[in-house]
């Protein structure tokens, strides 16, 4: 065979299948996007392991109809406006790409109303095979629907996932959100059923208090909590030395975003060994 230049067609699904490689990887763009939407209540509906069917819903900022098809178009943000911009970034994402490789690789809807607008708006792909927007009755926020994740490369999905392993990255993604957000209400279902809850949003406590509630008291039990500020930095957070909590995943926040590494996370391990003179840290949830 010759060589030759790919259609673009071709070349978004290869480009995609190499960016979203997972439901879960979806799930945290879906989350991020709402969480920067300045949402109060989050609620995530997840299907068959995440690959029938992904809802997030949001009582968030809105999409207005004309920014609706610029959504899932490619490099297309709200939250720059040149290459400068990027320094003073405070949002989860800025390159807008995620809703246009997510498109490629499911069906796609959203359905989204702005706050004190008349209409509601949904975008979908029509018979056609193409994307179109119609007036849609809905209450302000954004409905985010994935359905056949994966479907337009089944071997793919069936070869490549375990998918008892993928719900465990769910969990995971929808724990790291709730923990950098705790100023939102989180809600987590698994085929309708209730997995996760977690209000945060009408409570009074400050953030020691709303991390308390999420840890739970019996993960605590094992802990120290430690908080030290310097000129240049703070640290706040617990270390648990306990083992019986060993599944409990390590999290570490930078700037309220999750990071992992696993150079800063054997550091603070081996510290802590020295410190306490123990052979092992269990877990630890920081924020740097």
């Amino acid at each position: 065979m010759k060589i030759h230049i790919l259609d673009n067609a071709t070349v978004l699904k290869i480009k995609a299948f190499e960016f979203i490689d997972s439901p879960s990887f979806i799930l945290k763009e879906l989350l991020e996007n709402s969480c920067d939407a300045k949402s109060k209540n989050i609620f995530v509906y997840i299907y068959n392991y995440g690959f029938d069917c992904i809802k997030v819903i949001d009582y968030g900022l809105g999409i207005c109809k004309n920014d609706l098809f610029l959504s899932i178009s490619s490099f297309s943000t709200s939250k720059i406006i040149s290459y400068e911009d990027i320094s003073c970034v405070k949002t989860y994402g800025f390159r807008g790409e995620s809703l246009h490789l997510i498109s490629s690789v499911c069906n796609l809807e959203i359905i989204s109303k702005v706050e004190n607008s008349v209409n509601g708006y949904r975008l979908y792909l029509n018979k056609k095979n193409n994307y179109v927007v119609e007036n849609f009755a809905c209450n302000f926020g954004t409905i985010v629907s994935l359905n056949d994740i994966f479907g337009k490369n089944k071997i793919y999905r069936d070869f490549c996932f375990d998918f008892n392993v993928e719900m465990l990255k769910i969990i995971d993604v929808f724990n790291i959100i709730v923990l950098s957000n705790l100023n939102v209400n989180f809600f987590l279902y698994h085929n309708d059923k209730l997995l996760k809850k977690f209000y945060f949003a009408n409570k009074s406590e400050g953030s020691f208090e709303k991390l308390k509630l999420f840890l739970g008291d019996d993960y605590l039990k094992g802990c120290f909590y430690i908080d030290t500020v310097d000129k240049k930095k703070k640290i706040y957070g617990w270390v648990c030395i306990n083992n019986f909590f060993s599944t409990f995943n390590s999290y570490v926040f930078l700037n309220n975003r999750f990071v992992k590494n696993n150079i800063l996370d054997s550091s603070i391990s081996s510290f802590y060994n020295f410190l306490v003179n123990i052979n092992y840290l269990s877990h630890f949830c920081l924020f740097i």
